[in-house]
Order: structure tokens, then sequence, then C-alpha cells
């Protein structure tokens, strides 16, 4: 699914370093009702 990481924001998952030109601020707003896609597959846990 993805990467696992630290609370630092290291990986932990032995697939070596996160190469990123991206980011996001952990306390980010998230998108509204309307500009959201519906989910349509349950994710099954």
């Amino acid at each position: 699914m993805g990467r696992v990481i630290n609370a630092l924001a290291k990986p932990i998952d032995g697939r070596g370093e996160i190469s990123t030109s991206k980011s996001r601020l952990i306390e980010f707003p998230s998108p509204g009702i309307i500009s959201r896609r519906s989910v349509y597959e349950p994710l099954q846990t």
C-alpha cells in the first residue's frame, strides 16, 4: 500500500530512503465532503 515510517518520518520498512519533491503538514485540513470521491469498495480489516 505505502511506506512504513517512524514518528520522525524516517523509513523503517527496509526499502531505503524516501525520495519525493512534495510534502504536507500533518495538521492539514481535510477536503470538503462535496469535493471528495465516493467510496465504492470498503476497506477490509
